[in-house]
C-alpha cells in the first residue's frame, strides 16, 4: 500500500469544497464507497437546511434529476466544518465550486479558498487537491495553484473536470473521467484515488489541457445542436431530429486531427451540395467551415513573414496522398500568398511534373531537394504523399530539410526525425505554436 492510500484509509474521509450539484453528487458517490466526507459550504443557509431536509431546494431537484429524485446524502458520514481547520485533516480535498460567480471576472471562490489553504499550508503536505469545474482556460493554475506554490505548499494538483448535468447520469458512471495533472507524481496519485473509488478514466498532460479538452468537447456539441438547429430551417419539409441521430450515430470522428491541405474536396462538394439546396439561407456554420482550412494557411504564411523568412520549399500541393488532384488544395493559396508577399517559393511533389507544377504556378521554383541551390531556411509540409513516408534520417540529413530555420509539418510525416539544434520543429496542433509565435 502506498503512503497515500496508507494515509487515506486510516480516516476513510475526504473533504468536499462546496454542495452545490458537483458537490452533493460527489458526496453521494463517496459514501456508496463508505468513505466519510468533511463538507465546508459559505452559506450557513444551505448546511441548516440540509440538516433539516430541505435541501436540495425543489428547484434543484428538477434541474439536477431527469426523474425529480435526487437521493439523500447520509448526514451521520458527513461533518459540516465550521471551523476550517477540521477540514485539513485528510490528504484528499475536492474543490466542488466554480471559481466565478455571477457577471464578476474575478475568482471570488477561488480567492477565499486560497486563503484558507495558506492558512493551514502545513497541513497540506502529502494531500492532492482535485478540481472538478472546468472554467476559463488557464484559471486553476493561475488563481489557485500557483499562488500556493509560490507559498511553499507541498502537495499535489489534479483535475477531474466533471460534464454530467443530472445525478443519474453522475452515479450511473457510464462515461470514463478524464483526469489530468501537471507533473507525473501528481498524476499518479489521482489515478490511484479513482481507483480506488472504481471510476474508469483516460488521461491527459495537464490540468490547463484538460480546461481545453473539457471546454473544447461542450463547444463541439453546441454547435452541431447549432448546426442541426440551422439545418431544420434550411430544409423545412424534412424531419431533422430523425436525420441528425443517424448523422451523430454514423459519424467517425476518431481519426480527425489538427493539420494543413487535409480537406478532402468530395466533403467540399458536400459542402456546396447542402448550401445549394437549402430552402432560404440559414447555414451559416458551414458557410464559415469553408474558410477555416485557407485562412490556417494564410496566418502560418504571415507567421513566416514575421519571422523574415525569406525562401520555402513546399512539400506537396495534392491534397490526398499520391493522388494528383489540387482541387481545394490549401498549398496553392498559400504558395500564391507566399510569393505576393515577397517570399521566394519552392515545390516538390514527386508525382507532378516539372511541367505541370509550372503551368500550375508559374512563379515558383520546382525542387527535388537535392541541389543546394535549392536548399531554402524553411519547408512546410502540405501533403501525405507517400514519397515522404518513405525518407530516413539519412534523407533528412542530405536533402537540405535537415538544417532548416523552420519545419512547419502539416501531416505530421516528419514528427520522429532529427533536425538541426536551431531547426524549430512544430507539427500543426502539437503544442509549439508559441515558440514560432514569439
Amino acid at each position: 500500500m502506498s503512503k497515500f492510500s496508507e494515509n487515506l484509509f486510516s480516516t476513510k474521509t475526504v473533504s468536499v469544497w462546496g454542495i452545490g450539484y458537483l458537490g452533493y453528487t460527489t458526496i453521494l458517490r463517496l459514501q456508496s464507497k463508505g468513505f466519510f466526507v468533511n463538507c465546508l459550504t459559505f452559506d450557513k443557509d444551505v448546511q441548516k437546511d440540509i440538516e433539516e431536509d430541505k435541501y436540495p431546494y425543489e428547484y434543484m431537484k428538477q434541474t439536477w434529476s431527469l426523474n425529480n429524485d435526487v437521493p439523500k446524502i447520509d448526514l451521520a458520514k458527513t461533518f459540516f466544518c465550521n471551523d476550517y481547520k477540521k477540514m485539513f485533516n485528510v490528504n484528499v480535498h475536492i474543490i466542488a465550486l466554480p471559481a466565478f460567480r455571477g457577471e464578476s471576472n474575478q475568482p471570488e471562490a477561488y480567492k477565499k479558498l486560497v486563503d484558507i489553504f495558506l492558512k493551514h499550508i502545513e497541513n497540506l503536505s502529502g494531500a492532492i487537491v482535485i478540481f472538478q469545474a472546468a472554467e476559463k482556460v488557464g484559471t486553476v493554475d493561475s488563481y489557485f495553484i500557483k499562488p500556493l506554490k509560490k507559498a511553499g505548499a507541498k502537495c499535489y494538483f489534479a483535475s477531474a473536470f466533471r460534464s454530467d448535468w443530472n445525478v443519474e447520469e453522475f452515479l450511473l458512471g457510464n462515461n470514463s473521467r478524464i483526469i489530468a495533472a501537471n507533473d507525473k507524481e501528481s498524476l499518479e496519485v489521482v489515478s490511484e484515488f479513482f481507483d480506488i473509488l472504481n471510476v474508469n478514466f483516460n488521461t491527459l498532460s495537464g490540468i490547463e489541457e484538460a480546461e481545453v479538452y473539457e471546454n473544447a468537447k461542450n463547444c463541439l456539441k453546441y454547435s452541431a445542436e447549432a448546426f442541426f438547429t440551422q439545418l431544420s430551417f434550411a430544409y423545412p419539409s424534412i424531419n431533422v431530429n430523425e436525420v441528425s441521430a443517424m448523422i451523430v450515430k454514423n459519424l467517425d470522428l476518431a481519426t480527425k486531427r489538427s493539420g494543413l491541405n487535409l480537406l478532402n474536396y468530395k466533403h467540399m462538394l458536400h459542402i456546396d451540395h447542402v448550401l445549394a439546396g437549402q430552402s432560404g439561407d440559414y447555414l451559416s456554420i458551414i458557410k464559415e467551415t469553408q474558410s477555416v482550412n485557407m485562412t490556417t494557411v494564410i496566418l502560418y504564411a504571415d507567421i513566416l513573414k514575421q519571422k523574415k523568412i525569406s525562401s520555402i520549399t513546399i512539400l506537396g500541393l495534392s491534397v490526398e496522398g499520391a493522388r494528383k488532384d489540387i482541387r481545394a488544395s490549401a498549398a496553392v493559396l498559400l504558395a500564391e500568398y507566399l510569393h505576393n508577399i515577397g517570399i521566394k517559393v519552392f515545390v516538390h511533389d514527386p508525382y507532378f511534373s516539372q511541367n505541370e507544377i509550372s503551368e500550375i504556378l508559374p512563379f515558383v521554383q520546382v525542387s527535388n531537394l537535392q541541389n543546394k541551390s535549392e536548399f531554402t531556411d524553411s519547408y512546410i509540409v502540405m501533403g501525405s504523399n507517400p514519397v515522404y513516408n518513405y525518407y530516413s534520417q539519412k534523407d533528412i540529413n542530405t536533402n537540405g530539410i535537415f538544417n532548416a530555420k523552420i519545419i512547419i509539418d502539416g501531416v505530421g510525416v516528419l514528427k520522429h526525425l532529427s533536425f538541426s539544434p536551431k531547426t524549430l520543429y512544430h507539427e500543426v496542433g502539437d503544442g509549439r505554436l508559441k515558440a514560432l509565435l514569439k
